[in-house]
């Protein structure tokens, strides 16, 4: 559709063709912060093991000695 014109810029679709690049833009980003709070929610998982073990497992384990 847009070969029919080459006053391309003026046409209607063209501002549709921005919307549609703007809306992707946006689920890029989006897709980002998702895959963030993801690592974000691993790191603070794997830092309370992490605490867990440091606070419950060891002096359990220095005390039967």
């Amino acid at each position: 559709m847009a070969a029919d014109y080459p006053s391309d810029i003026f046409e209607p679709h063209h501002g549709q063709k921005t919307l549609k690049f703007i809306q992707y833009q946006g689920e890029r980003f989006l897709l980002l912060k998702k895959t963030i709070v993801i690592q974000l929610i691993l790191f603070i998982v794997y830092t309370f093991t992490k605490v867990f073990t440091w606070f419950l497992v060891i002096p359990n384990y220095s005390q039967k000695k």
